[in-house]
């Protein structure tokens, strides 16, 4: 049977994750990301088994950390497999599942990748694999994880808890398009299967982790939202909406008690400012 997965928590997250040795042998590394948001256009005809049409798609990338370029993150290859882990989840007498078909999918995928890093002579240890919301709520995710192990000799995936996603997401990807954020502001990173929501100053002291330790998943992606939007009735939707809605002016009520920038933002906003 496999081990159980590899949780990645704020806690523990400086020891989870491989560490960047500026002395290294190798400055290589590969990451493969289970749950992005990409685009993506397959035609119908050329679709494998297992692989469904969606904006989601697993995105594998071998990037150059070596100095004195380390901060520009060189990508040495990048591509992507069209395989939606969410869309892919199915409701059965089981509970919610990933279809056998798309387990072998990604299985397959994911040692096709791991070949790819093996020629470009990445070291085992460099290459890693992350998994979000999709293999949270799937009730046979230890099959995936057997699936991949079997296929490519004992990798292990890494399952991101909220906070960290939220830390990659909405803090260390939609804020590193800025220079600095002082004074804060909200961002939001909408993935496939959950949306983060945070408030984010970069003239705190370890703002990355309180921000991340204050933000809120909510399990509203664009894949999920798609799904209801276009196969359930009308009133499913207007459950999901009205659940999606008071979700959102709860995780923003709780911010605004915390942080008291943006509760003054609130404020003037209802007085008529802004």
């Amino acid at each position: 049977s496999t081990a159980a997965p590899d949780i990645i928590t704020l806690d523990n997250l400086s020891q989870t994750l491989t560490p960047w040795n500026p002395e290294g042998e190798s400055q290589l590394y590969a990451i493969v990301d289970m749950g992005s948001m990409s685009p993506s256009l397959i035609l119908e005809h050329e679709r494998a088994p297992g692989q469904h049409l969606s904006s989601n798609g697993i995105r594998f990338s071998i990037t150059s950390l070596a100095p004195p370029f380390t901060r520009l993150l060189r990508p040495i290859y990048s591509t992507r497999a069209p395989i939606s882990l969410f869309d892919a989840l199915t409701t059965t007498s089981k509970g919610l599942v990933f279809p056998s078909e798309t387990i072998n999918a990604v299985a397959t995928t994911l040692a096709r990748f791991q070949e790819v890093a093996v020629q470009h002579r990445v070291p085992g240890r460099h290459i890693t694999i992350l998994a979000t919301e999709a293999m949270r709520r799937a009730d046979n995710a230890a099959d995936m994880l057997e699936a991949i192990a079997s296929k490519t000799g004992g990798l292990r995936v890494s399952i991101l808890e909220p906070a960290v996603e939220t830390l990659f997401g909405a803090i260390m990807g939609s804020r590193s398009g800025l220079a600095s954020v002082d004074g804060g502001a909200l961002f939001l990173d909408l993935g496939g299967g959950s949306v983060q929501m945070t408030w984010v100053d970069t003239s705190k002291t370890n703002y990355e982790i309180e921000a991340a330790r204050a933000g809120v998943s909510l399990p509203f992606g664009a894949a999920r939202l798609i799904r209801v939007l276009h196969e359930q009735p009308a009133d499913v939707q207007a459950a999901e909406i009205s659940k999606l809605q008071s979700g959102m002016q709860e995780a923003y009520a709780n911010l605004c008690s915390r942080f008291p920038a943006l509760d003054a933002i609130r404020a003037a906003r209802m007085q008529g400012g802004y």
